[in-house]
C-alpha cells in the first residue's frame, strides 16, 4: 500500500501472479518513470522485446538515413507499453550523463537518437534498453490498481532491468521477493 506522500518513481512494478495470460500485462516488469498522485503515472515495460519489428520503422526516419549513420542489427527494441508507440526512450545505466531526462537509483532515462549511435559504437552507457511506447495511468488509477493487488512494488535492480533475459525478468523479480505464484488467487482484492 502506498500513501499520499510516497512516490513510486524509480521503483518497479511486477504484475500480479494472478494476472490473466490474455492480458497485455501478463508477467510484466515495469520501471516507473513518473508518479504523481495528482497527475498520474508513466512507466516502461522492460521485458517485452519487439525483435520482429525493424528498428528503422519504429524510429520513423528514412531507411537510407539510418543505414548511412549507423548499423541497427544488434539493438533489440522493446515495447515500453501500449501508448504512443512512436515515442522512443532509452533506459540506461548511470555511467553516461549526457541528455538525461530523469535519473533515479542509478537508472537513467534519455530519448536522444544520438545516444543510440553512441551505444552502437561502444561510447554510450554500458547497459541500456531501447523502448517504444509507454504505460500510462490517470490520476489515482495506479494507486487503485495497487490497492486491488494488480501490482507488486519492488526496488529496482540494474540486473533485473538490463542483465537478465527478458523472458526470465518477471520470474527472477518474483523469486527475489520470495513470492510463490502458486499461492496467489485468481481473484483480486483483499481478504
Amino acid at each position: 500500500m502506498i500513501n499520499e506522500d510516497s512516490s513510486l518513481e524509480g521503483k518497479i512494478l511486477l504484475s500480479s501472479p494472478a494476472t490473466s495470460p490474455d492480458s497485455y500485462f501478463f508477467r510484466t516488469v515495469i520501471y516507473i518513470v513518473k508518479h504523481d498522485s495528482d497527475k498520474g503515472s508513466i512507466g516502461l515495460v522492460v521485458n517485452n522485446p519487439m525483435a520482429d519489428i525493424p528498428l528503422d520503422i519504429l524510429i520513423n526516419e528514412p531507411k537510407d538515413r539510418i543505414r548511412k549513420h549507423f548499423s541497427i542489427k544488434n539493438i533489440t527494441p522493446y515495447s515500453g507499453g501500449p501508448m504512443d508507440l512512436e515515442k522512443g526512450f532509452i533506459l540506461h545505466s548511470d555511467d553516461y550523463n549526457e541528455n538525461i531526462i530523469e535519473k533515479k537509483n542509478s537508472i537513467c532515462l534519455s530519448s536522444n537518437i544520438e545516444l543510440i549511435k553512441k551505444i552502437k559504437i561502444g561510447a554510450g552507457p554500458k547497459k541500456s534498453l531501447l523502448l517504444f511506447g509507454y504505460c500510462g495511468w490517470e490520476k489515482g488509477q495506479l494507486e487503485e490498481e495497487i490497492k486491488n493487488d494488480y501490482w507488486i512494488i519492488s526496488s529496482p535492480s540494474q540486473d533485473i532491468i538490463f542483465d537478465i533475459a527478458a523472458k526470465y525478468k518477471w520470474n527472477e523479480a518474483i523469486n527475489y521477493l520470495r513470492i510463490k505464484p502458486a499461492f496467489y488467487s485468481s481473484q483480486f482484492g483483499h481478504c
